[in-house]
């Protein structure tokens, strides 16, 4: 109402829960370059919030240092801020409490910091697939823990989970490489379904997988000729190790 003041009061759990959000860590892996009192330096960040962040480096700081630190987002973008040593372990690295970020790189922080855990959720729902479906043990044969229709059930339970993520991320490597990691995944269910199949139907989606492998995957003749042979789990081998290595990527 005009002429009037309004006071706002937050109460205490409001106001803590804010807190908590802001200082939660996400455990990232991103390139940091740094530079402090004795120089430029370059580390990996492995934790970050919106208030600070874990350095992983071999470089010297001392606790209070003020430095400027460049991290390289998961859009690929490089943001720049001042901040504060917090706390430094020789060989290890140092964390670091920000005190001050231009307004447009905040904002490009902030929503970044969103798109760290988008990612973080899908790459622990593709997680949680493959540990679900097989085990690797050293130099021990590939154990298959499901049959091929409870693997195509845990597929299409994981898709929507990781096109959900997919959707609050935009276009970067990251989530192109979740994306081929999800592909892998439903390929090889395509694959073991052509494989225990019968009749021209099969025999087609058969060829179908074979061009893909070949041309889309760069599968290697013995891959390819296990497809042939129908023997499922080299190929699921091929193509699960394809998944894996492009959800590494993204985390």
């Amino acid at each position: 109402m005009e002429g009037s003041d309004t006071t706002i009061v937050l109460s205490y759990d409001v106001v803590k829960a804010e807190e908590r959000r802001a200082s939660e860590r996400v455990e990232v892996y991103l390139h940091a370059r740094w530079e402090g009192d004795v120089g430029p330096d370059t580390g990996t960040v492995s934790d970050i919030s919106m208030n600070g962040c874990f350095v992983l480096t071999g470089g010297r700081v001392t606790p209070y240092e003020l430095i400027t630190l460049e991290i390289q987002l998961p859009t690929d973008a490089w943001i720049s801020a001042w901040g504060q040593v917090a706390n430094y372990t020789p060989e290890i690295g140092f964390g670091v409490r920000y005190i001050k970020f231009g307004r447009h790189e905040q904002e490009e922080f902030t929503r970044s910091v969103e798109y760290v855990q988008s990612l973080r959720a899908a790459v622990g729902v593709l997680r949680r697939l493959d540990a679900a479906v097989l085990k690797r043990e050293y130099e021990a044969p590939l154990r298959i823990l499901v049959t091929q229709p409870q693997y195509k059930a845990l597929v299409m339970l994981a898709l929507p989970k990781v096109n959900k993520a997919l959707m609050r991320l935009p276009e970067c490597r990251k989530k192109a490489a979740i994306r081929s990691s999800v592909e892998a995944y439903m390929e090889a269910n395509l694959a073991w379904e052509a494989m225990l199949g019968d009749g021209a139907t099969a025999h087609r989606a058969l060829a179908e997988v074979y061009k893909r492998l070949q041309n889309k995957y760069g599968a290697h003749a013995a891959v390819l000729a296990s497809l042939l042979r129908r023997d499922a789990p080299p190929v699921l081998d091929f193509l699960w190790r394809r998944g894996c290595i492009h959800f590494t990527l993204a985390s």
